[in-house]
């Protein structure tokens, strides 16, 4: 009775009991395992981990049971070998990680490569279609300036809607490009201009290419401006609606309506109009509008800026496109590199300082002829960056008495001719002759002609001296032995 009063719950004992004899008995120590049978062990078989579980095992209560190893590895061991577990965990880790690093630096270093390979592709391709190959230019190219600005040359031929052909089929600007001012001025050069070319005689400037290609083309428009060009840009009619289709088009704002059978079958109305292809090669070729010459190339040169306008308009990825497109429509010494460069100084193009302007002069026997003076000023205005149409200020410091002067009367009127001689004279220039054209054209302009440069101020002091004219460089057509011809024109009428 003792016994059971001191054990009131003997279900428990006996389970006790039997957990003893499965468990304990299952993972004991071998040298006892065989001895044991379910409920045979007592509490001093069993090892617990302190004093407190081993007494209230002998009275009969388990609470938990740590089963000893078949090994006896103790705690140290057991954190020994843990340890060493997870250093091989860990070192099977950065193993999985080193490779995976390996296979990503693999990977990226094929993408670098297939880009490196892309780009030298597309620079390559683009390089060979943009090429000179076949050309001269380079024989009157010069170096680009390492700063400040530089001269371009754009070159069109733009053909003919009919089998006439003639000056009207070519175009020219001259350019002056500044990149770090943020400076663009185009010049219209005029396609028919009187220039000597290489085999000695005078021709309009489009039979340039024809005679010592396009390095004489360069040339010729150098040595007029008296600027060094540096870099040269052609194309054609082909070329200009190839550009049509890749940019879908030019807005441009036409000054008056087009309707020139020569240049094409269209007829345009004047304003604002999106020219696609045909379009604008009618507007192009298109030579007779009421502006005469000038409203052509007026037109010509706001073309050409509303082209750069469209073509820097893309940004990115999207410009690289249109530089390997554009390289099918054109032929420049620039490589696609270059071009993209140009392209990221001169954009955005609204931000640009942009002039333009056209060679003054006038036409004369199908050929044009520039003002001399003019001219020369405004080239003083382009070369310093200025407005073109800038008025120039000039000190004329000539001994008139020096200057030899013939007087011709080209206006109609009998007479003329002396009078513009008795001013002269007493203004003190050296008076040759006075005599009548013998072209047999009427003049409506006063001219005050020139042949070598070293009398260019003899001319611009007699325009000043008698309050008409304007100054104009010889391109072979006047014939005369004096320093200056004067032709007198029907826009002088003398006071009595």
């Amino acid at each position: 009775m003792v016994g059971d009063q001191r054990n009131p719950r003997p279900s428990t004992r006996r389970k006790s009991q039997r957990y003893d004899g499965t468990t304990i008995g299952t993972h004991g120590r071998p040298t006892q395992r065989a001895s044991h049978a379910r409920g045979s062990m007592n509490a001093s078989n069993v090892e617990f981990s302190n004093a407190r579980r081993q007494r209230r095992a002998e009275r009969g209560y388990v609470d938990r049971v740590i089963p000893v190893t078949h090994s006896g590895e103790s705690d140290a061991a057991y954190r020994r070998r843990s340890a060493r577990a997870g250093y091989a965990q860990g070192v099977q880790r950065k193993s999985r990680a080193k490779s995976a690093a390996v296979v990503l630096v693999v990977v990226l270093l094929a993408a670098l490569v297939a880009v490196g390979v892309g780009v030298f592709t597309y620079f390559k391709a683009s390089d060979a279609k943009l090429s000179l190959a076949d050309s001269n230019a380079a024989d009157a190219l010069v170096a680009q300036p390492e700063e400040g600005a530089y001269f371009a040359l754009f070159a069109a031929e733009l053909g003919s809607a009919t089998s006439n052909g003639g000056a009207h089929t070519d175009a020219y600007v001259l350019a002056r490009i500044d990149e770090d001012a943020g400076l663009l001025t185009l010049v219209g050069v005029p396609s028919n201009l009187s220039v000597a070319l290489s085999d000695g005689a005078y021709h309009p400037l489009y039979e340039a290419r024809g005679i010592g290609g396009d390095a004489e083309l360069i040339s010729k428009v150098a040595d007029f401006a008296g600027v060094g060009i540096s870099h040269y840009v052609r194309t054609d009619a082909q070329g200009i609606t190839r550009l049509m289709d890749i940019f879908g088009g030019v807005m441009l704002t036409l000054p008056e309506e087009v309707d020139d059978p020569d240049a094409g079958v269209l007829h345009l109305e004047a304003g604002e109009r999106l020219l696609d292809a045909r379009a604008a090669l009618t507007v192009l070729r298109a030579d007779n509008l009421s502006g005469g010459l000038v409203a052509r190339e007026n037109t010509r040169v706001a073309f050409c800026m509303e082209m750069l306008d469209t073509a820097l308009s893309s940004e990115g990825l999207d410009f690289a496109t249109v530089v390997a497109e554009v390289a099918e429509c054109i032929q420049t010494d620039w490589t696609a590199s270059q071009l993209l460069d140009l392209g990221e100084a001169l954009r955005p193009f609204d931000s640009l300082t942009v002039y333009a302007a056209f060679m003054p002069g006038y036409v004369s026997n199908g050929a044009y002829v520039a003002y001399g003076s003019e001219w020369d000023d405004m080239m003083s205005n382009v070369e310093a960056g200025l407005d073109p149409a800038a008025e120039v200020e000039k000190v004329i410091d000539v001994d008139r008495s020096k200057v030899k002067v013939e007087v011709r009367n080209g206006g109609g009127v009998t007479g003329m001719g002396a009078k513009m001689g008795d001013i002269l004279t007493e203004c003190g220039y050296a008076l040759e002759g006075v005599g009548n054209t013998d072209d047999g054209a009427t003049y409506p302009e006063t001219l005050v002609v020139y042949t070598d440069d070293a009398n260019a101020e003899a001319a611009e002091a007699i325009v000043e001296d008698a309050g008409i004219g304007r100054v104009v460089r010889n391109g072979g057509y006047y014939q005369f032995e004096t320093d200056v011809l004067v032709i007198v024109g029907q826009d002088w009428l003398p006071v009595e």
